[in-house]
């Protein structure tokens, strides 16, 4: 058994469901106010996008596998977004 798999499995699915809700909708309130800068606002839609897929996993729709690699794919974009803002910001 994998580090943790007992204590996340005892977690009830709504749970989950409430907690990537709650993740998505942070990323969502941070989206409306990056308006100005298109550069954070993608980093945010990726973020929003995780969210919603996850929640969906734990909804029965999407399985697990093609969430967690869209969602390591996302969070690298949104690395590189963030450090090209950081490296233009920062000169």
């Amino acid at each position: 058994m994998a580090i943790g798999e007992g204590l996340f499995s005892a977690v009830p699915n709504t749970v989950w469901v409430v907690v990537h809700a709650i993740t998505a909708l942070v990323g969502l309130y941070y989206l409306t106010k990056s308006r100005s800068d298109s550069t954070l606002m993608w980093v945010f839609i990726l973020y929003v996008v995780s969210g919603v897929l996850f929640v969906l996993v734990h909804l029965g729709q999407v399985d697990m596998y093609t969430t967690h690699i869209l969602e390591s794919v996302f969070m690298f974009i949104a690395i590189i977004l963030i450090g090209t803002h950081a490296v233009k910001c920062c000169r």
